[in-house]
């Protein structure tokens, strides 16, 4: 089977060239930037999936697709985060993403990450256009659907699944500590 883009994301947005532009951009060193980035990406495709588990917002995230985002902005990732990403953009999809939560899971993150909420918020917003661009390509590829959107997220579930427990119970707002074994719960 064929590598798929949000997959080819993930690799180049973990290649020493972007995490040492995502340092610079977030002024912390390049281990912290690699730590933000890898919090970042499944949190962003888990919070796609599980809102495209609802049909209706399967459908509204197909819109985004059709209507925002082509996935040239995979053209020059090097180039997007050397200019700072797009946040405006990236600050309204993670809005949409995660709603009510996002600072709850910013929050959260940040913490796991080592960086402030700003910081962290910053590099959620910079990646989320290219996680719509490479998701809008790979939904393009293979004809899918808003009944297919839920299963090609899940098709990212080994980089995902560490993380859902953690966001489903964030974003369905469970209160005190959590765990992956309490996200199921």
């Amino acid at each position: 089977m064929a590598t798929s883009n949000v997959e080819t994301l993930i690799q180049q947005l973990l290649s020493p060239q972007n995490v040492h532009q995502v340092a610079v951009q977030t002024g912390v060193d390049e281990a912290t930037a690699q730590r933000s980035i890898a919090a970042a990406l499944p949190t962003l495709l888990a919070g796609l999936g599980i809102n495209a588990a609802n049909p209706q917002q399967a459908e509204s995230i197909l819109a985004a697709l059709d209507k925002d985002h082509d996935g040239n902005i995979l053209e020059d990732i090097p180039g997007y985060i050397a200019q700072g990403g797009d946040v405006q953009q990236g600050n309204k999809i993670v809005g949409h993403i995660l709603g009510s939560k996002q600072q709850g899971v910013e929050e959260s993150l940040a913490r796991s990450a080592g960086i402030s909420t700003s910081q962290m918020g910053g590099v959620l917003a910079a990646l989320a256009p290219l996680v719509m661009g490479a998701l809008s390509r790979d939904a393009k590829q293979s004809n899918t659907g808003s009944d297919g959107l839920a299963g090609l997220l899940l098709a990212f579930t080994p980089c995902v699944l560490p993380m859902v427990p953690i966001l489903s119970s964030l974003i369905a707002g469970q209160t005190g500590p959590v765990s992956r074994s309490k996200g199921f719960g």
